[in-house]
């Protein structure tokens, strides 16, 4: 018995003793990362006080026919101290410097445009940050990959265009959603023929991503979407499609016409069907009438809803033949489509009804309720 009392002692000491040395363990081990990050905190200060003054002092102005090489010299002539500084630090120091300065970099980076954001650019080439971020660009970690895409266009490095084009065949998803975003800060609205060429199989985030980008530039967007449109993968032309209803320049009618006519592909055809409906453009109505008598039925049903959205007078015969022979999809759509197209539309409502009321006469009542006309004579 007192064996193990003994032997419960020794053990209860043992664990005590282990108990303490990982507490004290602990205690010095996050004293000594409050002290790294105090440390760092102190360096990333200077810099930024440096990197500020450096961005906003004063230079000698050039001649007017100075080229833009002259501007790049002043530049570099303003962070060569600071290089030089760098260089003449232990290489164990230098990384930890570097780290923090690239952080400095790319906070600044968010905020600035003009002629400042024009030499913290050459500073972050001059650097070698660009080199080190294109090379992170081959990381076999895709969020390493996916920030090394961000940052590059934080910081409008140019020079890493075709990298970042590359980047959107990135297997990875947010790889490709950062450079996406850095090719758009870096080339504006003519980095949407890039994107639209290289995207495949549009998801549902990628397509908010997408239409986010595209409703920055609006009508500017409209001559990248036209084009994508004849695109191979049939997720980008829906897309490009949707987009340039919603964005609603008539200059797209008649490319959406042509595809409506003669596209290949039935569900694409149906889109730009529906998207002529949308953008509501007279030069449609002849087509919509047309393709609204189509014996393809997705076709007839996307030109039946058009010519709703248009009200056109003109497609009332054609929209009453439809409620007559269609099924009830079509019936349904074409009862819809009469309702938006004025009085005359509403009197045909009457007469489908008086003419066979246990067709047309429940789904004329419901349309009727929904759209707040009324349709029986008093």
């Amino acid at each position: 018995m007192s064996t193990q009392l003994a032997i419960f002692f020794v053990l209860t000491v043992a664990i005590a003793f282990c108990i303490v040395i990982a507490s004290a363990t602990l205690v010095v081990h996050k004293y000594s990362n409050d002290r790294r990050r105090r440390a760092k905190a102190g360096v990333y200060k200077r810099y930024a006080a440096i990197m500020t003054e450096l961005l906003v002092c004063d230079v000698p102005a050039l001649p007017p026919n100075a080229t833009a090489q002259k501007d790049l010299d002043q530049y570099e002539a303003l962070i060569a101290p600071l290089k030089s500084a760098l260089a003449r630090l232990s290489p164990k120091m230098q990384k930890v410097h570097r780290e923090v300065l690239r952080g400095v970099l790319i906070d600044f980076g968010r905020d600035l445009a003009g002629e400042a954001a024009e030499r913290l650019d050459y500073f972050f080439s001059s650097l070698g940050y660009v080199d080190d971020e294109l090379a992170q660009l081959d990381d076999g970690n895709w969020w390493i990959r996916a920030q090394a895409a961000r940052d590059l266009g934080i910081l409008r490095a140019r020079n890493a265009t075709d990298r970042l084009r590359g980047a959107l065949h990135d297997p990875h998803p947010d790889v490709r959603s950062q450079a996406l975003q850095s090719l758009v800060l870096l080339s504006g609205v003519e980095s949407l023929r890039t994107i639209l060429r290289a995207v495949r199989n549009i998801s549902g985030w990628n397509a908010v991503e997408l239409s986010t980008i595209v409703m920055q530039f609006k009508e500017g967007a409209v001559p990248y979407l036209i084009d994508a449109i004849q695109s191979p993968d049939q997720s980008v032309a829906l897309f490009c499609i949707e987009m340039l209803a919603e964005i609603g320049f008539v200059s797209a009618t008649e490319p959406l016409r042509s595809i409506a006519q003669d596209y290949p592909n039935i569900n694409i055809r149906s889109k730009a069907v529906e998207a002529l409906g949308r953008l509501g453009d007279e030069r449609s109505e002849e087509l919509l009438i047309n393709l609204a008598q189509n014996p393809i039925p997705k076709l007839r049903l996307a030109a039946v809803q058009a010519l709703g959205m248009t009200g056109s007078p003109d497609g009332i015969a054609v929209l009453a033949a439809r409620a007559r022979e269609g099924g009830v999809e079509e019936l349904t759509a074409a009862v819809r489509s009469l309702a938006k197209s004025g009085d005359r539309g509403v009197a045909e409502l009457r007469t489908l009804t008086a003419e066979d009321p246990g067709r047309f006469g429940p789904v004329v009542a419901e349309v009727a309720e929904e759209s707040g006309i009324v349709v029986t004579e008093e």
